[in-house]
């Protein structure tokens, strides 16, 4: 709740008497000492009151202040205007507490000095940022705090720049801390102002409700039924519940009407009432009499309208009344007299009803229903009910749906009876019994020594053989079980036709007589025979019988039953092939075996040996077989005998010589005679006469069986033989191979004449440079001294690089011969030293970096550093950055080679040199430029010899020099020594 301080009771012409009155604006109050402070707020003894302006604050803890210029008189850069602000609580403010909000009129915050226990709000610097006297009304200066609770007693002195108001309250005694000529201290005064009209809004909220009544109904799809013991009826109900269209009523409208109090002070009287434009409709607002209105905040005032039947129309408005008398406000602003007529429309249309038994809750007393929850709907309910019944009985069964309603809590149902009759199974039971056959099952098999016998012409091979003759099991055949089928009908009440089956486990096949569509009278019964037949041995096992029926026309749980009996297969019945002979080819009746019916089986093994010569140079096979007679099975075995001769060994020399004594060749032949095996020798030659002979592939070759091989070989001497004979040797294993020897030898003879061919005699000489060969000459050999031998002289042009030393090798080379010989060339170019152009340092680049240079004390570094050199001694000693560019810019702009020197154009080369020394070098200017290095480390010769104050002896053409050497360095094209 808001609270406003009484200071003091203020009574002056055309202001406002009385406590309320006093309570808006704050003056000097007789409590509260009031002593200058330290940092501007001065006593409050001898001030005079403005009737101008204003103050007031409003808080319990925290305290916001406000000023008011009650008259205004248009002010221009804050004059006439507030300086100062002076708040004396007595008590002071929470540390750190004051809030400043005003702001000058040029937009500059205001601020608080600290001074304890007062506190002012202060302009920041001159009279533009004043707080004008535009009649503005509550302007919040800013806040203060007392957590304590903020004292009610404060005194509010103003410092105010206002030559003519001061001039007239200090006509007689002057303001003696009025300061400035022109500017006073003064209490707050009061002038009545109009106060600002209320505003209003409102709301509407129409409602009203509906009813709504219930019913249900249920059927069945079936009312009876027939069913097997065992299984279930279904049942399908459908459960149908009907919500009426629902019936209105109790049409209401409600809501808020607010009020709002633009003004800093409350306003007292309002009156507040409310209608809807229809004669059923009446409404209350709630303490709408005589209401007040906080300032600076609005207050809401419910209301309700109730109907005394339907609305007339869909759509409706809603209007307020709300209306004031004339008052004079607490802060002795006037609040006119006036009425506000704020509408809300409704639409009972867009209106969503309050509904009545708009849902029921449903249930089904049956345990398999769906119906079951709230609904809020005409809703239907399917389900299906089963029921199991007792066996040859039948049974009734009812069930009830219901509903209550959710408000009223009305209910209703309704119900259905059913009935359920039951039939039983027929029952079968069987009997079983078994045979069988087995044959017995057998194996054979022949082994020899060795399948292979090599031996040396004239020798014999002997063979060891054995048949081993095995019982490998026996196979069971022809099983099967015979019996009968009897089938029982239990039910009293109903003879059943039947199908009657059988089926056995283990892969057996079943055939039934006379069990088809045979009729088992009430509790009476039939039987019949069955055979089943197996294709492998089931060992045991269990047949069963099955009786088939129409199960649903019988009302029966199922449509079969079956019976069963169990069957084990002993002892076979008969055998086949128990007892066999063994017979061979070569010897003849071996013997007989009896088999047996578990394991060790019955096995024997027949043994004989066969001797054989053989056929010189081939291989000789010899078969014989074996028999079991019963079962025809064989077993045979096929060996060979291979009689091995030697190798001959056979050849050809071929004599020859060049200058290098590499001596040469002729033909090795080893021919393999045997048809049967192929074998491995060493083939090697020996020639008199000290010579070495090699032999190509010749250690280790495989002579194929039938068939000749040629091998070359070369014999070399350190000296010339003359003639002789060479001997050529076959070598191999006789015992691997079969063979009367290990060894055969071939001769022939040989003899030297002239030479059969050169190497080298021509040579070609190249030359290879950049990867690119070209000849150079041939040379030819001579047999006799003095050898050949030549000089070869050629030039070649190098191109020169844009900057730094590039390497040329080159390669001479005589073809053929390994022989090489390389020399390499350096070619360099001026140096890449990063310097630029005088055109660089005129352009935007140039001139951003000198004018990016550093400074000291405001002189720019790089124009200290040119003022050593003498060129450029016309530079100001305390120029500036943007001074050195434009200083540049001027030498750029004059540069020709006019007239009778070229020094115009020989000071803007030598300066941009100059700048590319600076600007590259990071211990000046830094390397603003990007060059390698810093430019003034290299060394170029641009010596003159000419001294003294004038530039190159004032000689034009020297000077032309002088220029262009500084010219070649700016666009790198000079060369570092």
């Amino acid at each position: 709740m808001r609270k406003w301080f009484s200071l003091r009771s203020l009574v002056a012409a055309g202001g406002f008497a009385g406590a309320t009155a006093a309570a808006l604006f704050a003056g000097p109050a007789a409590s509260i000492p009031a002593l200058a402070d330290t940092t501007g707020c001065p006593s409050t003894s001898g001030k005079a009151t403005s009737n101008l302006v204003g103050s007031s604050f409003a808080g319990t803890t925290t305290v916001t202040y406000y000023f008011s210029s009650l008259v205004d008189q248009s002010p221009s850069s804050g004059v006439p205007g507030l300086i100062r602000y002076c708040v004396y609580p007595g008590v002071a403010p929470d540390v750190d507490s004051v809030v400043v909000a005003a702001m000058g009129d040029n937009g500059a915050s205001w601020q608080d000095p600290a001074q304890p226990p007062q506190f002012s709000f202060d302009r920041p610097d001159g009279n533009p940022s004043n707080i004008g006297l535009d009649g503005r009304l509550s302007y919040v200066m800013g806040t203060a705090t007392w957590a304590a609770g903020a004292p009610s007693d404060q005194t509010i002195l103003l410092h105010i720049n206002d030559p003519a108001e001061c001039a007239s309250l200090y006509a007689t005694n002057g303001d003696p801390d009025a300061g400035t000529a022109g500017t006073c201290w003064v209490f707050p005064g009061s002038l009545a102002h109009p106060a600002a009209d209320l505003t209003a809004s409102k709301d509407a909220n129409p409602s009203f409700v509906r009813s709504f009544t219930w019913g249900v109904t249920k059927s069945v799809d079936a009312t009876s039924q027939n069913i097997a013991l065992g299984s279930t009826a279904p049942f399908n109900y459908v459960v149908t519940y009907t919500k009426s269209a629902g019936s209105d009523s109790g049409w209401a409208v409600g809501g808020a009407i607010v009020v709002f109090n633009p003004n800093a002070a409350d306003a007292p009287n309002i009156d507040v009432t409310d209608a809807i434009n229809d004669a059923g409709a009446s409404c209350v607002v709630t303490d709408g009499t005589n209401a007040t209105v906080p300032g600076l905040g609005s207050k809401s005032f419910a209301y309700t309208c109730s109907y005394s039947g339907a609305p007339t129309s869909s759509s409706e408005t809603n209007t307020a009344t709300v209306s004031w008398t004339s008052e004079t406000l607490s802060d002795g602003s006037v609040l006119t007299a006036n009425t506000l007529f704020p509408t809300a429309p409704i639409d009972w249309s867009a209106t969503t009803p309050v509904l009545v038994d708009n849902c029921a809750s449903v249930a089904d007393s049956s345990p398999d229903t769906t119906v079951a929850g709230p609904i809020c709907d005409s809703t239907v309910f399917d389900y299906s009910q089963t029921r199991s019944g007792v066996g040859g009985t039948c049974t009734d069964y009812t069930n009830t749906a219901s509903f209550v309603t959710d408000l009223t809590l009305a209910t209703g149902s309704a119900s259905k009876t059913v009935s359920v009759c039951v039939g039983e199974d027929l029952a079968v039971s069987k009997t079983a019994s078994d045979s069988f056959t087995r044959e017995y099952s057998w194996s054979i098999d022949k082994q020899v020594d060795k399948t292979q016998v090599n031996i040396a012409s004239g020798g014999t091979a002997t063979f060891n053989y054995s048949i081993s003759a095995s019982e490998t099991g026996f196979t069971d055949s022809g099983w099967a079980v015979s019996g009968t089928i009897t089938v029982t009908n239990p039910n009293d009440w109903e003879a059943i036709t039947a199908d009657i089956g059988d089926a056995i486990d283990n892969g057996g096949s079943c055939s039934v007589t006379g069990g088809t569509n045979r009729s088992i009278a009430a509790s009476g019964s039939v039987t019949v025979p069955y055979t089943c037949t197996f294709a492998s041995n089931p060992t045991s096992g269990v047949n069963t019988a099955t009786a088939t029926w129409d199960g649903g026309a019988a009302f029966t749980p199922d449509g079969s039953k079956s019976g069963t009996a169990n069957y084990l297969f002993g002892a076979p019945t008969s055998v086949v092939n128990k007892t066999v002979n063994i017979s061979d080819s070569y010897a003849g009746a071996l013997g007989t075996l009896t088999a047996t019916d578990s394991n060790p089986y019955a096995s024997h093994a027949f043994t004989y040996s066969r001797t054989v010569s053989g056929s010189p140079a081939t291989c000789t096979q010899y078969d014989n077989t074996a028999t079991i007679v019963e079962t025809a099975q064989t077993a045979g075995k096929t060996v060979t005998v291979c009689v091995g001769v030697d190798l001959t060994v056979s050849k050809t020399t071929t004599p020859g010589f060049t200058r290098t004594y590499t001596w040469n060749s002729g033909e090795i032949t080893v021919t393999n005679r045997n048809d049967w095996e192929a074998i491995t020798a060493d083939i090697t030659d020996l020639i008199d006469n000290g010579g070495v002979c090699p032999v190509a592939n010749g250690t280790g070759v495989t002579i194929a069986k039938s068939t000749t091989a040629t091998f070359n070989y070369n014999c070399t001497f350190s000296s010339s033989p003359g003639s002789g004979t060479n001997s050529a040797t076959a070598s191999w294993t006789s015992g691997t191979y079969f063979t009367p020897d290990g060894s055969k030898t071939g001769t022939a003879g040989y003899a030297f004449g002239a030479p059969t061919n050169t190497v080298r005699k021509t040579v070609n000489v190249t030359d290879t440079f950049h990867g690119v060969a070209i000849s150079l000459g041939i040379l030819t050999a001579t047999d006799t001294t003095p050898y050949t031998s030549q000089t070869i002289t050629y030039p070649r042009s190098i191109l020169v690089p844009r900057s730094g030393c590039l390497s040329y090798p080159n390669t001479a080379t005589i073809v053929g011969t390994g022989s090489s010989a390389s020399t390499s060339v350096q070619v360099c170019g001026p140096a890449s030293t990063g310097a630029l152009t005088m055109g660089f340092w005129q352009n935007k680049n140039g001139q951003a970096i000198i004018n990016g240079g550093t400074s000291t004390a405001g002189v720019c570094n790089s124009g200290t550093w040119l003022r050593q050199f003498a060129p450029f001694q016309d530079l100001s000693s305390s120029a500036s950055c943007a001074n050195v560019a434009a200083y540049f810019t001027a030498a750029f702009n004059a540069a020709n080679a006019g007239g009778s020197t070229m020094n115009p154009m020989l000071k803007a080369q030598m300066l941009a040199t100059a700048l590319d020394v600076y600007f590259s070098d990071p211990a000046l200017g830094g390397n603003r430029i990007g060059a390698p290095a810093p430019i003034g480390g290299l060394t170029i010769d641009l010596t003159s010899t000419v001294g003294g104050t004038v530039w190159y002896g004032n000689v034009k053409a020297r000077q032309g020099l002088a220029k262009d050497a500084f010219d070649g360095i700016n666009n790198q094209i000079v060369f570092t020594l």
